[in-house]
């Protein structure tokens, strides 16, 4: 009751002199002053608490360079004969990639799709953007979920992208674009 008294004593006034009327209206203003804070605590704690970790990869040369980036593609594929005839720069860390690493060469697209999203997340897919687009139009349509995401990539000639997990920490950067 002293909560009660304290809560309509701190400003408005109820002119009905009626205990059962005064009661509403102070369980109607001690549920609202309770769902406001819960509602605050959990939107400052979402906001506050998220994580935000770098993005798995920035460029081309993330991609090639970086130990913790293991680029998928389909097994004699363009990308594949390309990576794997290449003997300096870029497509040769490429190649040196998927020499180092077999199980990086996928049999089909929906393999290299269930790659990216398996954990850890360190797969990146490198496909044509169209291409992209149908496989994850195609993964949405099978599954009902879409668990990836496009980044495109433009110093490339040819419209090409990377398959991120959609909603990974290492795609927040792309998703703020």
């Amino acid at each position: 009751m002293y909560v009660v008294a304290t809560l309509l004593n701190q400003g408005g006034y109820i002119s009905s002199k009626l205990t059962p009327i005064r009661l509403v209206v102070g369980a109607w203003c001690l549920l609202t002053l309770v769902l406001l804070n819960v509602y605050n605590g959990v939107l400052t704690s979402y906001l506050m608490v998220t994580p935000y970790s770098l993005p798995l990869m920035d460029s081309m040369e993330d991609a090639a360079y970086d130990p913790n980036v293991r680029p998928v593609l389909v097994k004699n594929q363009a990308g594949d004969i390309l990576f794997s005839t290449a003997d300096k720069g870029l497509f040769k860390a490429f190649g040196d990639k998927l020499r180092a690493n077999p199980k990086l060469r996928c049999n089909s697209s929906r393999q290299c799709v269930q790659m990216v999203t398996s954990l850890p997340h360190q797969h990146a897919y490198i496909e044509d953007l169209l291409a992209l687009k149908e496989i994850i139009k195609d993964e949405y349509n099978r599954t009902g979920q879409c668990k990836t995401t496009i980044m495109k990539v433009g110093e490339a000639s040819r419209p090409t992208g990377w398959a991120l997990r959609k909603r990974s920490t290492y795609s927040e950067k792309f998703n703020r674009g």
